[in-house]
């Protein structure tokens, strides 16, 4: 009888291996789950401390920083060319006018509101003399052998100009660069004083002003045009001689801007 039993049993091979083979394949799982473990772990305290400890340059990689460009686009352009080819400041204070409404062309205003002096030249006694540009333009913006003014005369010229109409030229003095961006910010124009296509700047001619003594060291090549924008490497211009969104790099701005004694002008209301 014992015999008879047993044999009515399944043998021991088969009763050993369908359930407990599936049981071995998940226990191998979960053993390969848990060696892992130890190693994610490890991983996610590296990253966690990298995070910590730079995470300017983490959020830099996965999200980089858009490049800023800022622009007015509704600047009016007016050249200089060809009627006033060394009146560069008369047609940069036109268009700035004529953005706040202003009509004035730049003829109109070099003729009537831009007061003139004596351009350099050599007096009785061989010395070079001539009128103060930072007090008049020296010589005749509708000449080539005119000179150039600074920013004390066009914020005169422009006042005079804006009697009664609620608007007000104001000149920056000592501005540095970067700042102006704040003007373009808030849709303001400014017009500055720096060199032909942003040059290298060189001091040339010096004369004495008779009626003070004041030396004048003239900066070739002065030029005057209207900034109206900017990105991370440079800024947007309405170039009174070069042309309309003329742009340049943001070193040479630089240098040109600061030989000019960092001077500009906006208009307020």
């Amino acid at each position: 009888m014992q015999t008879r039993k047993n044999a009515n049993l399944a043998p021991e091979s088969f009763r050993h291996s369908a359930v407990p083979r599936r049981l071995k394949h998940r226990a191998r799982r979960r053993r390969r789950i848990l060696c892992l473990l130890p190693v994610i772990l490890v991983f996610g305290v590296l990253a966690a401390a990298l995070l910590r400890f730079t995470p300017a340059l983490a959020y830099a990689d996965i999200f980089p920083a858009q490049a800023t460009t800022r622009r007015i686009k509704d600047v009016p352009y007016i050249s200089q060319l060809p009627t006033l080819p060394t009146g560069c400041e008369s047609a940069g204070a036109a268009m700035l006018l004529n953005y706040y409404g202003c009509t004035v062309t730049a003829e109109e205003f070099a003729s009537y509101y831009l007061p003139t002096g004596d351009a350099p030249h050599t007096d009785e006694n061989g010395e070079l003399i001539g009128c103060d540009p930072w007090e008049a333009f020296p010589g005749d913006p509708f000449s080539e052998t005119g000179w150039g003014c600074y920013s004390t005369v066009i914020e005169r010229a422009m006042n005079e100009f804006l009697t009664n109409t609620g608007y007000h030229a104001e000149r920056l003095s000592g501005v540095p660069l970067y700042r102006l961006k704040s003007y373009i910010d808030n849709n303001t124009p400014v017009m500055i004083w720096a060199t032909i296509c942003m040059e290298p700047p060189i001091e040339s001619d010096i004369w004495t002003v008779p009626e003070t003594g004041r030396e004048i060291t003239w900066v070739y090549p002065m030029h005057a045009l209207v900034l109206t924008g900017y990105d991370e490497n440079g800024y947007y211009f309405s170039d009174p001689l070069a042309g309309q969104d003329i742009y340049y790099g943001k070193d040479s701005v630089e240098v040109a801007y600061t030989a000019l004694f960092e001077q500009a002008i906006i208009l307020t209301n």
